[in-house]
């Protein structure tokens, strides 16, 4: 797993938002055998970057059906199984980036919601029984409101940084647009 953990391994008050990265299977290759390593905060964003101009590896992501299956993922463990606060997602094509308040053990939402998303998407792409996400994920403990609002900003404009869009409400698959609309809000 990437991780960026807090110094001295603090306890996290039970306020306390987390940021959450996903990427698909196959993406960044080069990263496999560093996967379980902790990265500082400023190679993540390199990674990031590197996901978002990546030219080859898997993008199923940006296939409509795939992209609402993981926002229906997500909601579905914000509101039936209340393992956390939804604050803020955004679904790339070859990654997915999550602002939550978790009310469970983040080992416990990471595996129940990317199994949920990875076991629907597998379905729509009729890939049953394959890898789906790659193993592991970035987490970074966020503190305070100052940088909690940062950190949703930037999960949400991570389309414009791409050149995927003009504005954040423009992106279909974030939080930015359907906060929007209630209507898709109620649907979800």
């Amino acid at each position: 797993m990437l991780r960026l953990e807090p110094p001295g391994g603090r306890r996290r008050p039970a306020n306390e938002a987390v940021f959450l990265t996903w990427r698909l299977h196959g993406t960044l290759p080069f990263l496999a055998k560093h996967a379980e390593s902790r990265i500082p905060e400023a190679a993540f964003f390199a990674l990031d970057k590197a996901l978002d101009t990546a030219a080859s590896g898997p993008k199923w992501l940006e296939e409509s059906a795939v992209a609402q299956s993981v926002i229906i993922a997500l909601r579905f463990g914000e509101r039936q199984l209340n393992l956390y606060n939804l604050l803020a997602f955004c679904v790339m094509p070859n990654h997915v980036h999550i602002v939550m308040q978790p009310m469970a053990d983040l080992p416990r939402i990471n595996h129940t919601i990317r199994e949920l998303a990875a076991r629907n998407a597998n379905q729509i792409r009729r890939r049953n029984g394959t890898a789906f996400w790659q193993d592991g994920s970035y987490d970074r403990w966020v503190t305070g409101c100052a940088e909690t609002r940062r950190i949703m900003e930037y999960t949400e404009s991570d389309p414009v940084a791409a050149g995927l869009t003009r504005t954040a409400e423009d992106w279909p698959w974030s939080s930015a647009s359907h906060a929007l609309n209630a209507q898709s809000l109620l649907a979800l």
